[in-house]
This record gives structure tokens, sequence and C-alpha cells, in this order.
């Protein structure tokens, strides 16, 4: 019986990415959560793919916080940059870790699905970071002229 596999020593097995679906040009087209859901219901991506999508993408959110927490926090748990602003390897290894863990990202040509979501998350976590910087400096100035008023 021949062997199921191939049996030279020089022949290593590599695997192969799936197929893309999802074109390029359907980016344009998603603009949250909803409407990634709404493509991969369209293309028909999987169970695990629509359970991560559903109730505007909760699991893949979980997902992409472990994959920021990971890679791009600073000592103080801020994000280093902007997505724009981190070194193309970085980004490239959080892509990689998003689709490690959601296999069904690697469906999207160009790997634009798990780039769009990844860059908006961690823009999102830079302004959040910069919004509560500025209130607190708000509120400390604040309270700080009240009480020299009230020490009048």
């Amino acid at each position: 019986m021949p062997p199921a596999f191939h049996t030279m020593s020089s022949y290593r097995a590599v695997p192969t990415r799936p197929r893309p679906q999802v074109p390029l040009s359907r980016r344009k087209d998603v603009s949250n959560g909803t409407d990634l859901h709404a493509l991969v219901r369209e293309y028909n991506l999987g169970d695990d793919a629509f359970e991560d999508t559903r109730d505007r993408c909760l699991v893949l959110h979980r997902m992409i916080k472990v994959v920021i927490a990971r890679f791009a926090l600073d000592s103080d748990a801020n994000v280093v940059g902007r997505w724009r602003t981190l070194p193309l390897r970085l980004k490239t290894r959080m892509i990689r870790q998003l689709q490690s863990t959601a296999p069904w990202l690697e469906r999207f040509e160009g790997d634009w699905a798990a780039e769009w979501i990844l860059a908006k998350c961690v823009n999102q976590r830079v302004v959040d970071t910069q919004r509560k910087g500025g209130r607190r400096d708000w509120t400390e100035h604040a309270v700080g002229q009240s009480l020299n008023i009230v020490g009048k």
C-alpha cells in the first residue's frame, strides 16, 4: 500500500493560506461591526466568523483587546501610538496574531479586515486615553479654581 503522504526527506510541508474570498473592493462597504457581520453572512465565512461578529463584533473586540495588550501597550498600559505611527513589523505581528485567533480573517484579500479593525481599535484606545487625560486635567483645574474662590 503506498504511503498517504510524500516521504522524500527534502520535501517540506508548507501550510497554505485559504484562498481569499472577500475582495479588497468590498472594503468601502464596511464602516462598522454590523457591516462586517453582513459581509461575513454574505460570503458565508463560517459559524466561527458569524459568532465572532454578532452583536457589533463583541467577541472579536475581546480578541482584539488581547492582541493590543500583548503588542501595543507601554508600561503605563497606554497604547504606544496611533495605528499609522506603529512600526510595520509590529502591525504585521498584530495582524498575524489576530488571524491565528480568528482564522476566518485570512479569507479577506490583502488582510484588509484584520488591519481595518485593529487600526480602528488602536486609534480608539488612543482617543480614549487622551480624553481621560483631558478630563482629569480639567477637573483638577476646576477644583483648584473653586477652592481659591472659596478661600477668598
